[in-house]
């Protein structure tokens, strides 16, 4: 028998107020369907492993991309196994207040380096 898994994509309860969350592959383009007589509109998804293990797909918004991109950049491929923090807001989204998902900028990771330091003796 199948069962189907209808939970996944990454909802504001699996998130708030805040969690970190890892990209598990490079996301996809796509479109979210509108009534009859309304354009679909462009979207892009990505799959995020939440800290409880769990893999979802997350539709990022226009300001999480530019966020994650600040630090990652755009080519989404690099985004595999990195790391963003989301938070949750209320927002009026069409007409009625909807709780949203945004990334923090992520900040830069350290780098590593082989130098010494010496000490005076």
């Amino acid at each position: 028998m199948v069962e189907l898994d209808l939970n996944l994509w990454l909802q504001a309860e699996d998130v708030e107020p805040e969690a970190t969350l890892t990209f598990t592959d490079e996301g996809k383009d796509t479109f979210i369907p509108r009534p009859e007589g309304e354009a679909d509109v462009k979207a892009f998804e990505i799959s995020v492993k939440l800290p409880d293990g769990k893999v979802k797909s997350w539709t990022m918004n226009l300001t999480s991309q530019r966020a994650v991109a600040k630090t990652y950049g755009t080519h989404t491929p690099d985004w595999i196994d990195k790391q963003v923090i989301v938070f949750v807001t209320e927002q009026n989204v069409r007409g009625s207040m909807r709780k949203v998902i945004y990334a923090k900028v992520p900040s830069k990771e350290p780098s590593v380096t082989n130098e010494t330091v010496s000490s005076p003796v």
